[in-house]
C-alpha cells in the first residue's frame, strides 16, 4: 500500500518532467528552422532594444540587422553591441554601395534589409524611442551573405556532412579555396593599380581651377560641419563647368606612428569622396583615387597646436581638363 501511494504521489513529478523535455525538443525544433521558413514581418522582436533617441536627435549606428517586423528593424551596434529599433519610412533612401573603393551607388528598397545584413543608418529619434531612418547604406557582398543565411544555405546538416567528410579531402577543398582567393586577391590588386596609374597619370591633361582645406579633429576622420560647408563651396563652383574632375589627397599631423598616420589619412581622403558621392551625387568617374599621404608634406610647424590643425587636412582641388576649359580661362 505505501509503494503504491509513492508511486502515486510521484506521478506529477514524472509528468511535469516529460512536459518540460516536450517544450525543450520544440524549442529546438523551432530554432533549427531555417530563417525562409519564418516570415520576419510577423514574428515578435526577440528582445528590448537597449538604446532611445531623442525625439528629433540625429544619430548614427552601423550594425547588423537581427530581427525584422513590418518596417522596424532591430539593428546590434557592431561597436557597442547596444541594440536599436530603426524604422524605415517611404522618404528613406535605401543605397547599396558597391565597386573599387565603395564609390559606385545603386537606389534599393525596404524589401531588401533582411535580417543578417550589415548596414548604416543616419536618421533623428522618432517619437516611441527609435531611430527614424533618412539613409540606410549597405555594401553588395554583404546583401549576399544575408540572402544566403535567409535562403537556408548555411544549415546545419551541410555543416555535418562537411566535418564527417575525411581529413584529405577537407584540406584538398581548403588547398583550392586558398588558391582560388589568392589569385582573385591578386587580379584585383593588379585591376586596382591600373586604374589607379591610369587616374593619376590622367590627371596630366588637367589644370587646377580652384582648391581648398577640409580640416579634421585630432585622430578623427569625421567630417564636422565647417568640413561639408568647405567641400559644399567647392562642388558649387563646379555647377556650371564641364570636364572636371576632383582630386583629394589626405594628411595628418606627426602626432602618432607613421602607419596609422598612413591609414588615417586614406580614411579622410575616403570620408571626403563618400560625402561628394553620397550628398551631391557626384559619380565616380569623376573622383580621382582619394589619396592618403601620412604626415608627408605639412603645410604649418607641427610643433605648434595651430600648425598641427592646419596639417590634420583633406586637399581638395578641383581640375578641369586642358582640351575642354583653355589656360587661362
Amino acid at each position: 500500500m505505501r509503494l503504491t501511494q509513492r508511486a502515486i504521489a510521484a506521478r506529477p513529478n514524472n509528468r511535469g518532467a516529460i512536459i518540460s523535455r516536450l517544450l525543450a525538443a520544440a524549442a529546438a525544433v523551432t530554432l533549427a528552422m531555417p530563417l525562409a521558413a519564418q516570415d520576419p514581418s510577423q514574428q515578435p522582436m526577440p528582445t528590448q532594444p537597449t538604446l532611445n533617441y531623442s525625439s528629433g536627435q540625429g544619430a548614427r549606428v552601423s550594425g547588423w540587422i537581427i530581427s525584422r517586423r513590418g518596417n522596424d528593424l532591430l539593428v546590434r551596434d557592431e561597436t557597442t553591441g547596444q541594440l536599436s529599433i530603426v524604422t524605415v519610412t517611404q522618404d528613406t533612401r535605401i543605397i547599396e554601395k558597391a565597386g573599387v573603393l565603395d564609390l559606385d551607388r545603386k537606389g534599393r528598397n525596404s524589401n531588401d534589409l533582411l535580417p543578417g545584413l550589415k548596414v548604416r543608418v543616419r536618421g533623428s529619434g522618432g517619437d516611441a524611442g527609435q531611430l527614424v531612418a533618412s539613409t540606410v547604406t549597405f555594401h553588395g557582398r554583404a546583401e549576399r551573405i544575408a540572402q544566403g543565411v535567409a535562403a537556408g544555405e548555411v544549415d546545419l546538416k551541410a555543416m555535418q556532412k562537411r566535418t564527417a567528410d575525411s581529413l584529405a579531402a577537407v584540406t584538398e577543398r581548403a588547398k583550392d579555396t586558398l588558391e582560388a582567393m589568392t589569385a582573385r586577391a591578386r587580379d584585383s590588386i593588379a585591376a586596382m593599380n591600373k586604374a589607379f596609374n591610369e587616374r593619376i597619370s590622367n590627371l596630366d591633361n588637367y589644370d587646377t581651377r580652384f582648391a581648398s582645406s577640409v580640416n579634421f579633429a585630432t585622430g578623427s576622420a569625421v567630417l564636422d560641419a565647417a568640413a561639408r560647408k568647405t567641400i559644399d563651396d567647392v562642388v558649387a563652383r563646379a555647377s556650371d563647368m564641364n570636364g572636371y574632375m576632383f582630386e583629394l589627397l589626405g594628411y595628418t599631423d606627426n602626432v602618432g606612428s607613421p602607419t596609422f598616420n598612413q591609414a588615417l589619412s586614406r580614411k579622410r581622403a575616403q570620408a571626403v569622396a563618400s560625402y561628394l558621392a553620397e550628398q551631391h551625387h557626384i559619380q565616380p568617374r569623376f573622383i580621382a583615387s582619394p589619396t592618403g599621404l601620412g604626415e608627408d608634406r605639412p603645410v604649418a610647424d607641427n610643433s605648434t597646436a595651430d600648425g598641427r590643425a592646419m596639417n590634420r587636412r583633406v586637399e581638395v582641388k578641383l581640375l578641369v581638363n586642358k582640351g575642354i576649359k583653355p589656360n587661362g580661362q
